[in-house]
């Protein structure tokens, strides 16, 4: 059992399957941001500023499945991490595995059918023309925040 935030981590090492996530797709900063369109309430610009931030890049990082390569190193890890083999892990039934302590709030069920078909819509959007506007969005986000910020966060 993992945070979501562990479970990024281990993704980008290369130890944990990005299958094994709830989606953080890029697409979300592509939604229209004006409100009178209703969805412009969830448009992530409009997170908690520490969120956002948080959000952004692990968006982009999460489109394009930033790995590390494998090495015997991380072979090793996996090796360890896991009481079984590595390929024969559920990893769709691993994204809603977590320690109850890690649990501040159980998730509602309208949070768990968006990420199912979010999850579901992967396939698609891989290598997609969409996913490549979104994460062009994603990028011209995170240099206008290090513009702002001079760099420092």
């Amino acid at each position: 059992y993992i945070t979501s935030w562990g479970k990024f981590w281990l993704s980008v090492l290369g130890v944990y399957s990005w299958d094994g996530q709830n989606p953080l797709p890029p697409e979300m900063w592509l939604l229209p941001y004006s409100r009178w369109t209703g969805i412009g309430y969830m448009h992530p610009g409009r997170y908690w500023c520490h969120c956002r931030m948080v959000y952004l890049p692990m968006s982009y990082i999460y489109g394009i499945r930033g790995t590390c390569q494998q090495t015997p190193l991380t072979a090793a890890i996996r090796d360890e991490l896991y009481p079984m083999p590595y390929a024969s892990i559920d990893w769709n039934a691993a994204r809603s595995h977590i320690a109850k302590e890690d649990l501040y709030y159980p998730h509602p069920w309208v949070q768990d059918v968006i990420w199912w078909a979010l999850y579901k819509a992967e396939a698609v959007l891989l290598g997609s023309r969409l996913r490549k506007a979104a994460l062009t969005e994603v990028m011209t986000h995170v240099h206008y925040e290090d513009d702002n910020t001079r760099y420092i966060d």
